[in-house]
């Protein structure tokens, strides 16, 4: 963990993410649980549609670093009990 007001390392997010999705409970049956990138991709692509700027609210330097972030890598999200 960072000390207060540190940088916190990518890999820190990540573990952490991870043991907090397993301590959830859900399953998957096919493929494998996300990730906190992933995660992170799908905000930034529906902030986008909502016209807010992801560069921004991700805080990258360069918005070619953001539009990395715009792509669903095959797996799109489904809305369940609309």
């Amino acid at each position: 963990m960072a000390r207060r007001g540190a940088m916190v390392k990518a890999n820190t997010i990540s573990s952490s993410f991870k043991k907090i999705r397993d301590l959830s409970g859900l399953t998957w049956d096919k493929g494998t649980p996300p990730g906190f990138h992933e995660i992170r991709s799908l905000a930034e692509r529906l902030y986008r549609e909502q016209k807010v700027n992801t560069k921004d609210l991700l805080g990258h330097k360069s918005q070619r670093q953001t539009d990395r972030y715009n792509d669903d890598r095959g797996k799109n999200w489904k809305v369940v009990g609309e």
